[in-house]
């Protein structure tokens, strides 16, 4: 299978000081179109969340200007509650049943693909193999720490450093491995990188292993663009959900300062 065959992309997207620009989404978009001209994406457009109230006014406006995107195969799911990106995967992956693909492409709205070259086919080819369920791309350039690396491979000419370390940067996923991944979180509200779900990928790596894709000299594929502190203030993150208690990210309320 092509990558165009074989990749959905999902992209999640909430309130924002600086909406209702679209610019983030637009630069992310416009970096996914570069990497996977022909891919369907799914935005997944979340509800407000109950302490940022005071964003919902921009956060409208916002959501009407992606409505007026000319943008080709990309579809838009509006959620009228906050439901976080476990939430919202959880939605679209099990009750609507939206992802036809054998692979799924994530990142998050600030986190857009480089310009450098990433050998897509060979990583299609990887994963739809069957023992490696999911490739992330690299950021920062950080080696995992040495009690999470299980080792280096290349597979179809991807070369992969093999390790249990999870991070919620862009990446292709089985969609088998995803959805065990989605189901774990249960009716959680949270990101995907949660201190309370760290072991995921260890607990299903001898059904699925997981790799960074690791190409020389230069590993990163990703840059960030900071979108809670875009707009000359930083926006305080929001509580989440799990386990069936609430968790500050901050450890205290927030209050925004305008």
């Amino acid at each position: 299978m092509t990558p165009t065959e074989a990749i959905t992309a999902i992209i999640p997207t909430s309130p924002l000081v600086i909406h209702p620009s679209t610019e983030i989404l637009d630069e992310t978009y416009v970096q996914l179109r570069k990497q996977l001209p022909g891919v369907k994406v799914l935005l997944l457009i979340d509800g407000i969340h109950p302490e940022e109230r005071y964003l919902q006014g921009k956060y409208e406006e916002y959501v009407e200007n992606l409505k007026e995107k000319n943008w080709v195969d990309v579809k838009l799911l509006r959620f009228l509650n906050w439901e976080h990106q476990s939430g919202m995967l959880r939605t679209a992956i099990f009750s609507f049943d939206l992802i036809k693909t054998p692979l799924v492409f994530w990142s998050e709205h600030d986190i857009p693909l480089n310009d450098e070259y990433i050998n897509w086919q060979g990583i299609v080819d990887t994963l739809l193999d069957g023992d490696i369920g999911g490739i992330r791309f690299e950021l920062t350039g950080d080696a995992p720490k040495a009690n999470e690396v299980q080792g280096r491979i290349v597979r179809h000419g991807v070369p992969l450093i093999l390790s249990t370390q999870y991070v919620n940067w862009p990446q292709v996923f089985r969609l088998d491995y995803f959805k065990e991944f989605i189901d774990s979180f249960g009716d959680a509200r949270t990101y995907l990188e949660v201190t309370e779900r760290d072991g995921l990928v260890g607990k299903f790596w001898e059904k699925f292993k997981y790799g960074i894709y690791s190409p020389e000299p230069e590993i990163k594929r990703c840059y960030h663009i900071n979108g809670r502190e875009r707009g000359g203030r930083q926006q305080g993150k929001p509580y989440i959900e799990i386990d069936g208690r609430r968790r500050y990210i901050y450890d205290h309320p927030y209050k925004p300062a305008f």
